[in-house]
C-alpha cells in the first residue's frame, strides 16, 4: 500500500508483521502461515518494517512523525520490529524524539538543502 501512496502523510505508525515470541497462539501462527506462507519470524518482521519505513519516509512531510511499536534497545542494539528500521532512520539523519515503552518516535527532518539554508543564514 505505501508503495502506491501519493499524498503527503503527517504521521505513520508501524505495528505490523510480528516478531517471534513464546506468547503467540497456535491460531496466530496458523494465520501467519496462511497469509504469508511462513511461520512468524524475526527476519521477515525486521525486513517488512525496514521496507515500510523506507517507503513511508518518502511520503512523510517534513516534521512528520514516524513511530514504530515493539522496538527497544537490548545489549546496545536495536531489537524488535524496528531492529533494522531504526539504524536506517538514524543513518538518514532522522532525530529520535522518544524511545520508551518499547516504541520509538522519529521526526522527519527538512530536506538537506533547507537545512543548509538555515545554517547559512544564521
Amino acid at each position: 500500500m505505501l508503495a502506491h501512496w501519493s499524498t503527503p502523510i503527517a504521521g505513520l505508525y508501524l505495528d505490523a508483521y510480528d516478531f517471534w515470541h513464546r506468547s503467540h497462539s497456535d491460531i496466530r501462527e496458523t494465520v501467519y502461515r496462511r497469509a504469508y506462507g511462513a511461520k512468524i519470524n524475526d527476519s521477515a518482521c525486521h525486513l517488512m518494517h525496514l521496507e515500510a519505513t523506507r517507503l513511508g519516509s518518502r511520503q512523510l512531510m517534513s516534521g512528520g512523525v514516524l513511530a514504530i511499536d515493539d522496538t527497544w534497545r537490548e545489549a546496545g542494539q536495536w531489537a524488535g520490529k524496528g531492529a533494522l528500521a531504526v539504524p536506517w532512520l538514524l543513518d538518514q539523519g532522522w532525530p529520535l524524539v522518544e524511545a520508551a515503552n518499547r516504541a520509538v518516535v522519529f521526526l522527519k527532518p527538512p530536506p538537506a538543502e533547507a537545512r543548509s539554508e538555515v545554517t547559512m543564514d544564521t
